[in-house]
């Protein structure tokens, strides 16, 4: 239920990468707003999830995950009703609501049922599909492309999340007894924070960098960047406690988790744009073609425990960001006469 639930929160992030000159054609979305029709779900998803989780702590993450597949599923059906590109832009921001609430709670439940030794599998199981979660969802959406219109996709993604709302009644309750208090300042700071860098980076590009409307962003960002570490510090309960980026282990280990995801679905992001606009793929195509880095995902995800006891954490964290670089790098290199041969090293 854990890796079904986190493979629909990240395959949908990526599910419309392979529809959007579609989705342009059909409702006369402007390149802006396609931008926001991608980006309004991962926003919505990242200003809430911190949150989310303290909200499943407290009153139960099995709660919180059947409330979060009900928007999410929700919000995922709207552009079947009404196919503008505002409403589609908002129904996706909802669906970023609902996901935030249903990604921190997959985790939590799955550590919570698993006992202490078979954890560090189960969550490189998890880390697994989520990793590759994005190509999933490129697949299935190529796959859907293939024989029906953008939005069989939204079909598609609420379907699922009505069968995994169905199969996350079965699941057993799981929440902290201690009732830790919600940290409702934090909260709103870090959503903020989070909301306004991200609108800021989206339209520095239109606007320029030196933009008032994007420098009064950044510089409002940074106020409440501030305002969020001087609450955390000071609360017994905070929702983040940045104390723990004191330790060197989890500090590189979040920063390099960051960067991962960020490479991940930019890269991706790019990569379907090359395959679609340059070599000319079709949906389904430009999907089978990336396929392929799922298996290193999924097979080193499973090793990494067991290699992890044998060789030590920073033996295979230097060698993966590096191999991650390479793959950029060659990446960056690919031209319009590029064999698929050339894009498969960069994968």
């Amino acid at each position: 239920m854990s890796c079904l639930g986190v493979a629909l929160v990240i395959g949908s992030m990526a599910a419309l990468y392979t529809s959007l000159s579609d989705i342009a054609a059909d409702t006369g979305a402007s390149q802006r707003q396609l931008t926001w029709v991608v980006d309004g779900y991962t926003l919505a998803m990242a200003c809430l999830v911190l949150p989310a989780g303290a909200v499943g702590d407290r009153y139960g993450r099995r709660a919180v995950l059947i409330g979060g597949l009900v928007v999410f599923s929700a919000a995922s059906a709207v552009p079947l009703v009404v196919p503008d590109p505002a409403w589609l832009i908002g129904a996706r921001a909802a669906a970023g609501v609902g996901a935030a609430f249903v990604m921190p709670s997959t985790l939590s439940i799955m550590t919570a049922e698993f006992p202490a030794h078979q954890r560090p599998r189960a969550v490189a199981i998890w880390a697994g599909v989520a990793g590759s979660g994005a190509i999933l969802g490129i697949l299935g959406s190529g796959l859907l492309l293939q024989f029906w219109s953008w939005q069989s996709i939204f079909v598609g993604l609420t379907a699922a999340g009505v069968v995994l709302l169905i199969a996350a009644a079965t699941v057993s309750e799981s929440l902290e007894y201690a009732h830790p208090e919600m940290d409702y300042v934090g909260s709103l700071a870090v959503a903020v924070v989070i909301g306004l860098i991200v609108i800021a980076l989206t339209e520095a590009p239109r606007r320029g960098w030196t933009d008032p409307l994007v420098l009064g962003l950044f510089a409002v960002g940074a106020v409440a960047s501030a305002v969020f570490v001087v609450v955390e510090l000071r609360r017994a309960h905070p929702l983040l406690d940045l104390r723990l980026f004191a330790d060197r282990g989890f500090g590189s280990g979040t920063l390099s988790i960051t960067l991962q995801f960020l490479v991940l679905f930019g890269v991706f992001y790019l990569l379907i744009q090359y395959l679609q606009l340059i070599v000319g793929y079709k949906p389904l195509g430009s999907a089978l073609a990336l396929t392929p880095v799922v298996v290193p995902i999924v097979g080193i995800s499973l090793l990494a425990p067991w290699l992890a006891e044998r060789l030590g954490l920073r033996v295979l964290t230097m060698p993966g960001m590096l191999a991650i670089a390479a793959g950029i790098f060659l990446a960056s290199r690919l031209q319009v006469e590029s064999s698929y041969t050339d894009f498969l090293w960069a994968l």
